[in-house]
């Protein structure tokens, strides 16, 4: 609901004072009760308006400025934080369809050994390669809980282009796709429950979005909860669920970690960071949690494509809670999705001489499939020149990914030198010359370069993050991802 014109900003009351420079309207005695708690600003478009306070009035300086809990709550300090996470009851969601849409394709693994090893250092090495076929007939339904930062620093560029990502989006979902919306800034509020995205609920979230306003703080915690509420509390339920969080700041809720972890550790959260001040280690966390991935919108141009990147993935998984295992080692694979290869490195410990090794994972048509091959050592692919190569260059990228894991907890010297020793371990590898090696060590180049020019660890994130996920294509992108990339940048560009 907009806000009377003629109306106090700090209290909803009747006008009496207005502030010149804004044009939006407080009282005398609100804006006075604001400047003992070292607030100067408007609560609506944050412009300075000390000075317009009546003449002989003086602020009252009362140690830090407080955080505002949000428009016509009036300016007070927050109150003490909670002793535990309220608990918050969701919005009823939309009933399916009697048939809803899941996709299929085709999941096969394979297993390359080593056949000596390099160096006596070291065990053998086999790596166990997934890979998904196409997608078989429709694109799969899901369930889309978007989280939006509309912060007072979400003005101008990054709000306009939120809001046009955002509809650009809703192009991309069907009548059987549901997406709830919880904008926040201060506080987190649904505003949507998950609503099937037929052609009239579009139209009428499309309006809705482009009517979003900026202002107040920035509380992800508090989304996160939403998040969390609406997809655990769902009456109805798609075969595949995901979190979309956007923000360009740093969370004000004290029990962020227990919300991250809560979400994280049950649905995939696609978080996008946008310019420079967002808070990349607790948006890349969320990856390393989940299933999920983490982007770095340097600009607000660069959102659409984050967007769309999301929605590539989720419409296209075929499976879900997939382990790959060798011996007594596993690993959590997540979702598969259509087109996707992924490489995963074991190791033939001391003593060791046969394994049982495979894959399972659940399908969207229900049942669990457990693939099971039993290895020697050395078996598969013994002492294959390719096979040495190829498993050298998976070394490489775990050995690239855990270098940019860890440099995101050094200074940023440290983390310059470690990259720097890492890049020329890699250089010096016998795959040096392959071509997926060769675009690790322009990743590593990359992040180098801006980290020579900028004093952040939003790239450090992105890269570990870019690298973690890798699926196969150069920047880890399957063709339905890069499709749908392209069709929001466009779509962007036209609204």
């Amino acid at each position: 609901m907009a806000l009377p014109t003629d109306a106090c900003y700090v209290c909803l009351g009747a006008r009496s004072f207005t502030v010149n420079t804004c044009t939006h309207a407080a009282h005398d005695a609100c804006l006075l009760r604001a400047s003992r708690f070292n607030i100067f600003t408007c609560g609506l478009c944050r412009q300075p308006v000390a000075a317009l306070l009546p003449a002989g009035q003086q602020a009252i300086p009362l140690g830090p400025p407080p955080v505002l809990i949000g428009v016509g709550a009036g300016l007070m300090p927050p109150p003490p934080p909670p002793t535990s996470i309220p608990a918050l009851r969701a919005p009823p969601d939309d009933a399916l369809p009697t048939q809803t849409q899941t996709g299929t394709a085709d999941v096969d693994i394979e297993f390359i050994q080593e056949g000596f090893s390099l160096s006596h250092a070291r065990p053998f090495d086999v790596v166990a390669r997934i890979k998904v076929g196409p997608l078989t007939g429709p694109s799969t339904s899901i369930d889309l809980v978007a989280l939006l930062d509309v912060s007072g620093s979400m003005y101008g560029d990054k709000i306009n282009m939120l809001k046009r990502s955002m509809l650009a989006l809703l192009d991309e979902l069907g009548p059987t796709d549901r997406l709830a919306l919880v904008p926040f800034h201060s506080a987190a509020t649904c505003t949507q429950p998950l609503k099937l995205m037929t052609d009239d609920q579009k139209a009428l979230t499309g309006r809705y979005l482009a009517s979003l306003k900026e202002g107040g703080g920035t509380n992800i915690g508090g989304a996160l909860g939403w998040a969390e509420a609406l997809l655990d509390q769902r009456v109805h339920r798609n075969s595949v669920a995901g979190v979309l969080l956007i923000s360009d700041g740093r969370d004000e809720n004290n029990f962020q970690s227990a919300r991250a972890a809560g979400i994280a550790n049950k649905y995939p959260v696609y978080s996008i960071g946008i310019g420079s001040d967002h808070d990349s280690n607790m948006l890349g966390g969320l990856a390393r949690l989940g299933a999920g991935s983490f982007s770095y919108a340097e600009s607000p141009e660069a959102i659409p494509g984050s967007i769309g990147r999301t929605v590539g993935i989720l419409k296209t998984v075929v499976a879900t809670n997939g382990t790959v295992f060798f011996g007594d080692d596993a690993k959590s694979v997540g979702m598969f999705f259509a087109d996707m290869t992924k490489s995963y490195l074991f190791s033939w410990l001391a003593g060791m001489d046969s394994a049982e090794a495979g894959l399972s994972y659940r399908s969207l048509g229900g049942g669990t499939n457990r693939e099971t091959h039993s290895l020697a050592l050395g078996s598969v692919g013994f002492q294959t020149a390719t096979n040495l190569i190829f498993i050298d260059s998976v070394r490489n990228r775990d050995r690239i990914t855990k270098a940019i894991e860890v440099a995101g907890n050094l200074t940023l010297s440290g983390a310059k030198e470690l990259l720097e020793h890492a890049k020329a371990e890699v250089a010096a590898s016998i795959s040096a010359d392959m071509p997926e090696t060769l675009h690790l060590l322009g990743q590593i180049d990359t992040v180098l370069a801006k980290l020579a020019t900028r004093n952040d660890r939003a790239t450090l994130e992105n890269a570990y993050s870019l690298m973690a996920t890798q699926t196969g294509g150069p920047l880890g992108e399957t063709p339905s991802m890069v499709a749908a990339h392209q069709r929001m940048t466009e779509a962007t560009q036209i609204l």
